[in-house]
């Protein structure tokens, strides 16, 4: 009963993620059309950006994982694995509020990035969808860990530098 309850969350949460990088591709090719320039701008929201970026990104995973488009898998795994870097601003200054735990801050990033690599050499070595989507399960847990331990405080900390405060 329990492995039952478990595949009906992950074939929900694929399901939801699915729809959702449909729909960012729909958006995307009607931006396209009407001639939109989609790169990204510098900001001052850097991380957001990132975070927004990563979030599509996964979501573009669980997408190929369900429909076992292979390449979207390995695509949207090495752009997980190649994500832009906070700027040098940000980066000092989430050093200055994490002090000592930076190093589980870098850790959660090492682990994402190591594991997408990992997906995208698993896809490249024709691993089945189950193995696949064990190794996205990884990235998942890297990503939400990371989320849970310190989004708060580097959220508030760049509002308050944001603000003047």
């Amino acid at each position: 009963m329990q492995k039952l309850l478990i595949i009906g969350f992950v074939l929900g949460s694929i399901t939801v993620a699915s729809f959702s990088c449909e729909q960012a591709r729909i958006e995307e090719d009607l931006a396209i059309q009407h001639g939109a320039v989609l790169e990204a701008a510098p900001s001052d929201n850097a991380l957001v950006d990132i975070m927004r970026g990563l979030e599509t990104d996964l979501a573009e995973v669980a997408h190929g994982l369900w429909t076992q488009e292979r390449q979207t898998v390995k695509s949207a795994a090495m752009r997980i694995a190649e994500h832009p870097k906070v700027t040098p601003d940000q980066l000092a200054a989430i050093k200055e509020e994490l002090g000592s735990e930076m190093g589980s801050f870098a850790q959660f990033d090492g682990i994402v990035h190591d594991t997408s690599i990992e997906l995208a050499d698993a896809v490249d070595a024709e691993m089945g969808i189950p193995e696949l989507f064990e190794i996205y399960h990884r990235i998942e847990v890297g990503c939400i860990s990371c989320h849970a331990t310190f989004q708060t405080r580097v959220s508030d900390m760049l509002a308050a530098a944001k603000s003047g405060s």
